[in-house]
């Protein structure tokens, strides 16, 4: 999945970022958003967004789909999710935000099947060097990771977060917070095109910056 990032990160990387925007436009209407931003924490300094049915469906991939079906490991992973009903062909998109100290994390997986645990289960029994676990030992399951959770919100949504966001989190899936889209980047996501596949708003924190270097 590292190279399956990759590989997304330098697709995007020709297209243009959202400009900040020091205008008094109002803040969008939550439905004028992306459905998962309102699962990311509204104090995020950055937020990205990787419409990943659009990007399948554009001429870019197809000229770079050779790149991922000639590595071996990038191989492994699709078998593993088909065989998993997994298919990478049912994700739909991937959204991030980055805290503004550069060190919390939350991330929002969309896609046919993400949000149950069985079958995120069983991809930890096909890809068992891959750090995957499904922890049954609380009042839900969760996906453990190094340094991070993942919360199946329901059946076609996992939601990530570092331990510092851990509790922002709860409160967004709970509805007691509200989301990203009411937060300090409202007016710059307000200005992001709604047919834009790939997108980047607000600022790198330097703590991150220093770590991509």
């Amino acid at each position: 999945m590292r190279r399956l990032a990759l590989l997304v990160a330098l697709l995007s990387a020709p297209l243009a970022t959202a400009p900040a925007c020091s205008c008094p436009t109002p803040p969008p209407a939550a439905a004028s958003l992306p459905a998962p931003l309102a699962l990311l924490p509204q104090d995020a300094s950055l937020v990205a967004h990787v419409d990943l049915a659009a990007l399948r469906a554009s001429p870019l991939w197809d000229k770079n789909r050779a790149l991922l079906e000639a590595d071996p490991d990038a191989r492994r992973t699709l078998a593993a999710l088909a065989a998993c009903d997994l298919a990478f062909d049912g994700l739909r998109a991937l959204d991030l935000a980055v805290a503004g100290d550069g060190t919390n994390v939350a991330a929002v997986l969309t896609g046919a099947g993400v949000g149950e645990p069985d079958k995120v289960a069983c991809l930890e029994r096909q890809m068992p060097d891959r750090g995957l676990r499904v922890d049954r030992s609380g009042p839900e399951p969760v996906l453990a990771l190094t340094g991070a959770t993942g919360r199946f919100h329901d059946k076609t949504t996992i939601v990530f977060s570092t331990p510092g966001w851990d509790a922002a989190i709860a409160d967004l899936r709970a509805g007691k917070a509200a989301g990203v889209g009411a937060g300090p980047l409202a007016h710059q996501l307000a200005r992001v095109p709604a047919d834009r596949p790939i997108w980047f708003v607000g600022r790198v924190p330097t703590r991150a910056a220093i770590s991509l270097a």
